[in-house]
């Protein structure tokens, strides 16, 4: 079955910029080989429904999504290619769902070519082999015939040990150990070949071990192929997640295996999602709200929802933009809500072997929890309750803040003080002696202190009347931080990070981030 079609300029417009193309699919069919093509100079992604779906938001129907990574995908009863869903291929009206990224101002004409598999071909119904990208990310390896493993038989990765088992490490342990619980580090933003990356989940797990990460989120863009992978291991260490991707805005859910629909046409949609993904038992973060050039809907150009439970406040290395994500985050504090400040690598790990340097990869910057245990359902409750800081990599300073109230009473990071008269309290492991920690309130900087010793505690007296205070570590030699920061990036890299970096000089260098204690 070939499918033609013409998608017109004015389709820019819509929210969301979904274009469905129906087909039917009689009985008997076993599997849908699937391939498509179109006009150059836009940008179109791919996705596909099975009659089940429902109306925004759905929890049925979703067959896969691959944006723009590949030109053909597979669909079977025992195997889908990584980012689609094996399952029955119940006869009906099913739709390939074609996002409409980068559309240009002539419109597009598109050919999509779909193959029944049926009872009596060769190999029908058979799972086949992994699924590989080959050097060209947007190129499938061999010919899009029965491209996918069994995802639920485990897609026959080899098996690695999760990062980190959850041991006690003393040394991330709460400095006043007035409850049970330690620090645990991680990444809360990551992408495999079920999505647009090149690597495997083993191979994302074997470089966050590598760096001694106790727990990773796998956030494919708009699928949950990768989840059920995770779901067979059944490893303490990993967090199911999916990134949420429209081209107004992406966003993070996490705790949810099955797949949450992403087809969000604006504010009112994206709140109508939040309650619902709460009421699953899921988390919502706002992911990289700042200008990203050459990126498709990443940054949030939406109001930050009153429901987020996160706002991602620091992606990749601190000195592509962050620091327009901490002032949006600044200013939504100061406006009376509250939500988790949290960081993510965003890495997208490569296949075999990954040259790139630390601040480039999984666990840069790091997310710290102070939870419970490292299974998923401990660090969730976490960082619901805000008892998170961020550190430039798994090595960076941690803080733990405290209100430490004149009647005594103690609030931590993520609560809310009784009392506006006491004592804030500031904990800081690992710090560079010469760093700067400040303390940052509704109103800007309220104390710093040169930091003189790598464990070190600082304290402030105080009658406040802001809404929340937060802390911060700041490196002061912001140019030879960027010098470091530039001899260490591949030579490729060079000419698309200058705008960045040259912007960067105008902003101080955060080592470690805080969340606030609020007050009433």
């Amino acid at each position: 079955m070939v499918l033609s079609g013409f998608i017109p300029p004015e389709a820019r417009d819509r929210r969301p910029a979904l274009e469905y193309v129906r087909f039917d699919v009689p009985a008997g069919v076993l599997g849908l080989h699937i391939a498509y093509r179109h006009d150059e100079g836009h940008t179109i992604d791919l996705g596909l429904v099975d009659p089940t779906i429902d109306a925004f938001p759905s929890r049925n129907g979703f067959r896969g999504w691959s944006g723009g990574a590949r030109r053909s995908v597979y669909v079977g009863a025992r195997s889908a290619t990584p980012g689609y869903l094996a399952g029955a291929i119940v006869p009906g009206v099913w739709h390939i769902v074609l996002g409409l990224a980068a559309l240009g101002a002539n419109g597009c004409a598109y050919e999509i070519e779909i193959e029944f598999e049926v009872d009596g071909m060769p190999g029908a119904g058979e799972p086949g082999e992994v699924y590989r990208l080959s050097g060209d990310p947007g190129v499938a390896a061999g010919s899009g015939r029965r491209l996918a493993g069994d995802v639920r038989a485990g897609m026959r990765e080899s098996e690695t040990e999760p990062p980190g088992s959850g041991a006690d490490r003393g040394a991330r342990r709460r400095a006043d150990g007035d409850r049970p619980g330690r620090w645990y580090r991680g990444d809360l933003q990551t992408h495999t070949f079920h999505s647009d990356a090149g690597g495997s989940l083993d191979e994302l797990a074997a470089a966050a071990a590598r760096r001694s990460l106790d727990f990773l989120a796998v956030t494919d863009h708009n699928t949950s192929s990768q989840n059920l992978l995770l779901e067979s291991r059944a490893h303490p260490g990993f967090i199911p997640g999916e990134e949420l991707t429209t081209y107004f805005g992406h966003a993070n859910v996490w705790g949810l295996v099955d797949w949450v629909d992403f087809r969000a046409g604006g504010a009112d949609d994206i709140d109508r999602l939040i309650e619902h993904v709460h009421e699953r038992g899921g988390l919502f973060s706002v992911n990289h709200p700042k200008a990203i050039p050459n990126c498709i809907g990443c940054n949030w150009e939406l109001a930050f929802p009153v429901g987020a439970d996160c706002i991602e406040a620091w992606q990749g290395p601190w000195y592509f933009r962050n620091w327009e994500s901490l002032t949006r985050y600044d200013r939504y504090l100061r406006s009376g809500n509250r939500a988790t400040l949290v960081g993510g690598s965003d890495r997208h790990q490569p296949a075999g072997i990954d040259n790139d340097p630390p601040e480039l990869r999984v666990g840069s910057p790091t997310t710290w929890v102070f939870a419970h245990g490292s299974d998923s359902q401990s660090l969730l409750e976490a960082l619901r309750a805000g008892r998170v800081c961020v550190t430039e990599s798994p090595d960076g300073p941690v803080i733990d803040l405290q209100f430490v109230g004149i009647d005594g009473e103690t609030t931590g990071m993520g609560s809310v003080a009784g009392t506006r008269s006491g004592a804030l309290v500031a904990r800081i492991r690992g710090a560079a002696r010469g760093d700067t920690l400040r303390l940052v309130g509704g109103d800007g900087v309220l104390a710093s202190w040169a930091i003189s010793k790598r464990d070190s505690q600082y304290s402030l007296e105080m009658e406040t009347s802001t809404r929340f205070v937060r802390a911060e570590v700041v490196n002061p030699d912001t140019e030879g931080a960027i010098s470091r920061f530039r001899a260490v990036l591949p030579t490729e890299m060079h000419a698309a990070a200058a705008p960045f970096l040259a912007e960067a000089a105008g902003h101080p260098v955060r080592r470690a981030l805080s969340n606030p204690v609020y007050f009433a």
